[in-house]
């Protein structure tokens, strides 16, 4: 069920879509039309689909039946719930990563805006919850996308940084399609779907 707040051009289209895991259904017969900008919370309950559609958006699963359009030749970086950091490098090296044509200074505004500057040279296994989780978001930031998708992006943030966060996703949502997967809806949403 999608409840949307805004009228816009469509981008992207689920039509039917089912995936199953063994035995274990997750999704069966999801249908969803996603915009081309704008922020949207994916939300409902552990287990119900929410990181299914993030692995199926990114191409990491394939659906079981039913059609995903809308995703030829777009970009899309990925912040998962679990951060995959690399430990060898530091936090500051884990966001520059995936820059191919983005500039360092595009890094920095993210690593800043996340309030890790004083933790440049801190390596993951020496950072909070909060820092990983934060350097995990400037990473999937900095990438020139079309498409983010971020899965339970305020896990160990304080309320504090959580808005700062939450502020940073509804600006980005202006120039790009940020999808985010959360057990509560996200109140700066332009479009909540309940999986």
């Amino acid at each position: 069920m999608a409840q949307q707040k805004l009228s816009t051009v469509y981008g992207i289209n689920f039509c039917q879509i089912c995936k199953s895991y063994g035995e274990q259904i997750v999704l069966v017969n999801f249908n969803a039309e996603l915009p081309e900008k704008g922020l949207i919370s994916l939300t409902g309950v552990s287990g119900k689909g929410k990181t299914t559609i993030l692995r199926l958006l990114a191409g990491l699963e394939l659906p079981d039946s039913g059609i995903i359009s809308g995703l030829s030749d777009k970009k899309i970086s990925y912040a998962f719930q679990d951060q995959r950091l690399l430990p060898w490098l530091s936090l500051w090296e884990n966001v520059l990563l995936p820059l191919v044509s983005s500039s360092s200074e595009r890094a920095l505004a993210y690593f800043q805006v996340m309030q890790l500057s004083q933790d440049v040279d801190k390596f993951p296994s020496a950072a909070s919850g909060g820092m990983l989780q934060r350097a995990a978001l400037a990473r999937a930031l900095t990438v020139e996308s079309e498409i983010v998708l971020i899965d339970e992006p305020l896990q160990g943030l304080d309320e504090k940084l959580a808005e700062v966060v939450l502020v940073l996703l509804k600006k980005e949502a202006t120039k790009r399609l940020i999808i985010v997967a959360t057990h509560e809806p996200l109140e700066l949403a332009d479009m909540v779907i309940e999986v």
